[in-house]
């Protein structure tokens, strides 16, 4: 019975040094990442500091590591702004981080709540899909049945392509049945609900989209800029 007792208290012990040993390592972590996301420490500095406390250099390497990518990474996910802007302009954007922001600085914009995006803007699907042997704005014609023609917003056709701008999923099955064996380009764009047709809303936004000096910026206005 001691011996079992022994063997109890020597488990309880050493479950005590491990619960101490984890609590230190996770401290030191965070301070780790602290230091080396404030560049308040060079890679020898932080392996001399965990060093001295039994720290794996693997393990110090693999913070380093993802502590120099995490701002990277930040830099480039994707943000949606909905802006509010002279002439009664509005703009929705969506682009990489990073450029965005940038953008929106450079052009001192003013940045409103996007939950009200749906006041002014809606949301569509826009198919690309590549002639092959014949005209596929014909065969689309010809194809839908019943009142599905009317579900179509728009269709462009341009450098053998047609694309086929529509609001509703539902639409968006018949469509690939219809084109089974084409190449579809997918992508989501945004239309106004109403249209600014003034000279100086249409000089404002034509200078905004030449201030984007990327593709990774893609922006929507109100401002019918056709007339």
């Amino acid at each position: 019975m001691s011996g079992h007792s022994k063997f109890n208290n020597i488990k309880h012990k050493k479950a005590r040094q491990d619960f101490a040993r984890a609590r230190e390592f996770l401290k030191l972590s965070e301070k780790l990442r602290y230091l080396i996301s404030q560049k308040k420490i060079d890679l020898a500095e932080a392996l001399s500091l965990t060093r001295k406390h039994g720290f794996i250099k693997k393990k110090v390497l693999n913070i380093w590591e993802k502590c120099l990518e995490e701002p990277k990474k930040k830099g480039e996910e994707n943000l949606h702004r909905l802006y509010q802007a002279p002439f009664e302009v509005m703009i929705y954007a969506e682009g990489e981080r990073r450029s965005l922001l940038e953008w929106e600085i450079k052009n001192q914009l003013k940045k409103i709540e996007s939950s009200i995006l749906s006041n002014y803007f809606r949301k569509f699907n826009e198919w690309k899909i590549r002639e092959k042997q014949f005209n596929l704005e014909e065969y689309l014609l010809s194809s839908l049945q019943g009142g599905w023609i009317y579900k179509i917003e728009e269709i462009k056709y341009k450098n053998k392509e047609i694309i086929i701008i529509f609001l509703e999923k539902q639409f968006g099955e018949i469509l690939k049945n219809l084109f089974v064996d084409y190449e579809i380009i997918k992508k989501i764009i945004w239309r106004p609900s109403f249209f600014i047709v003034e000279k100086e809303a249409r000089e404002y936004v034509k200078k905004l989209i030449k201030s984007i000096e990327d593709k990774k910026i893609e922006i929507y206005s109100n401002v019918d800029l056709n007339n």
